[in-house]
């Protein structure tokens, strides 16, 4: 599976990827929505991990910009403001869950998205 992580945070992002790849899967990292974007029309990946904050470009426009459906990716939407992010919102973009941060184990949260998509 092809895994798109879009987060500013270099530390999350490593650790999403180090497992993520332990896992078998190709992992994608991009430091802002900009990037992002860019690496998700290459890549077209099946699972993308979206921060909502972000600089140059965040999670909310970046979807935007993209069809409805994503390119085919399921997208879980990541992010430690959760008083800011509006679930209807999301909903209405397409988006799989949301998943507060800080995490409190990132493995059972890979083994959970896994699990929305398959492996």
């Amino acid at each position: 599976m092809k895994v798109l992580i879009i987060d500013d945070e270099r530390l999350i992002r490593m650790a999403l990827s180090r497992i993520f790849n332990k896992r078998g899967h190709t992992v994608f990292e991009a430091e802002d929505g900009v990037q992002g974007l860019n690496l998700w029309k290459q890549n077209k990946p099946d699972l993308v991990l979206l921060d909502w904050i972000m600089p140059n470009m965040n999670g909310n426009q970046l979807l935007v910009k993209l069809d409805k459906d994503h390119m085919g990716a399921v997208v879980h939407v990541m992010s430690a403001y959760t008083n800011e992010t509006n679930m209807d919102q999301l909903k209405d973009l397409g988006v799989a869950s949301f998943i507060s941060k800080p995490f409190d184990n990132v493995l059972d949260i890979v083994i959970n998205i896994e699990g929305t998509i398959g492996k």
